[in-house]
């Protein structure tokens, strides 16, 4: 009984001890990679990438990308405004797409986040401008629109996800 009880113990601590060694170095990790991207800090850019169809309406994928050497986490989803050519904020529904996942961004990792168009009856949006805000205080930037822009009555804005394309 007493035998069977070491062994039970010294298993127990081996266990204790081995968690403990690997828990500075997983922090040191996750610390590294912590802190909320910001355009300004992180050299971040933002840029479209190729749209695609999908059940009749568009997807439009926005990359972003670290300019320097760090890295940073994107999580939750930007805010998006649709701009006139004179900078005036445009009226449109807004939908939250899928949630996404917590993404890094750094010198070989992009994040991306779609805007899917729908139309309808009503009144459309036809964007020559977009503003992204970044979600914990990562700042604003606002990227002209090529003159091919969907009209559109509701878009939807997804979560920020790796870029695998």
């Amino acid at each position: 009984m007493k035998k069977s009880m070491t062994i039970a113990v010294a298993g127990f601590a081996g266990i204790v001890g081995i968690a403990a060694m690997a828990a500075p170095a997983q922090a040191a990790a996750v610390g590294a990679q912590s802190h909320a991207c910001s355009f300004t800090a992180d050299g971040l850019t933002v840029a479209f990438a190729h749209p695609y169809e999908i059940d009749g309406g568009l997807d439009q994928p926005l990359s972003v990308t670290a300019g320097g050497d760090g890295s940073c986490v994107l999580t939750g989803r930007a805010k998006i405004s649709l701009l006139d050519e004179n900078g005036k904020a445009l009226p449109y529904r807004f939908r939250k797409g899928a949630d996404g996942i917590t993404t890094e961004v750094g010198p070989d990792q992009q994040a991306v986040f779609d805007l899917t168009f729908a139309t309808g009856s009503g009144d459309h949006a036809s964007p020559s401008k977009i503003r992204i805000t970044l979600p914990n205080g990562g700042g604003s930037r606002v990227i002209d629109w090529s003159s091919s822009t969907p009209a559109s009555k509701t878009i939807t804005v997804g979560g920020f996800r790796p870029w695998l394309d």
